[in-house]
């Protein structure tokens, strides 16, 4: 299975998360569900859309698919650590932090240490961050998001060409680290991210919302590109 691509989800509800994860099984390892508060960005998304939050929680389900597929929790929401055994509850494979949406950045990350057997810890930046910026959190996590879109928390959003900047000066700095992209990847784009650095590459759109074809065919041409 391919495991540099992965899929993103930002789920409406909970039938609607099945239903994406369903499609993608068998062809990826991971998918990520963007988790989105309509605070820190402004759209929602699933448990956020729920009326009662931990009503709507699936605490006893557990998340769809999970005996058959990673799943990473893409948080932009606002102060995730105010809640941080909520998510972990869930045991994704990988969770990702926005540094921009922290409260506490220092607090987290210590907090975070009883977690490290458990779950990958990944840190996002957007492409305006400086290289300094990052420096501080990488002994802190397993891997590094960066945006490759300004306006976060959209799907579709043009790439930024800033990014691959961005990448290739973290790469240099930092020749093992694992760097993942995430928004405005394509078929054109995802080459040049891979020249630049980058190991692994979330796509939405050019996933689930291109042309006629089923998104398994979507993941093996953008792989095709790559491999």
């Amino acid at each position: 299975m391919i495991d540099t691509i992965i899929p993103a989800i930002m789920p409406t509800n909970l039938d609607d998360l099945s239903d994406h994860i369903a499609s993608v099984v068998g062809v990826v390892t991971t998918v990520q569900v963007d988790i989105m508060d309509g605070i820190f960005v402004p759209e929602k998304t699933w448990p956020y859309l729920a009326q009662d939050m931990d009503d709507d929680f699936i605490f006893e389900r557990g998340l769809p698919y999970a005996d058959k597929i990673d799943i990473e929790f893409d948080l932009m929401i606002h102060e995730p650590e105010t809640r941080l055994e909520y998510w972990m509850t869930l045991a994704p494979k990988r969770i990702i932090f926005h540094i921009k949406s922290l409260l506490d950045p220092e607090r987290l990350f210590a907090e975070l240490e009883d977690y490290r057997d458990l779950v990958e810890i990944g840190i996002s930046f957007d492409i305006r961050s400086a290289l300094s910026d990052v420096e501080l959190y990488i002994p802190h996590v397993d891997f590094v998001q960066c945006m490759g879109i300004v306006n976060i928390g959209f799907q579709g959003e043009k790439f930024d060409e800033r990014a691959l900047t961005f990448l290739s000066a973290l790469r240099e700095a930092h020749p093992s680290l694992i760097l993942s992209v995430d928004g405005g990847v394509n078929l054109d784009t995802i080459k040049k991210l891979k020249d630049s650095g980058a190991n692994r590459f979330v796509c939405g759109s050019a996933i689930f919302s291109s042309g006629d074809e089923d998104p398994q065919v979507n993941i093996k041409n953008l792989y095709s590109r790559i491999k």
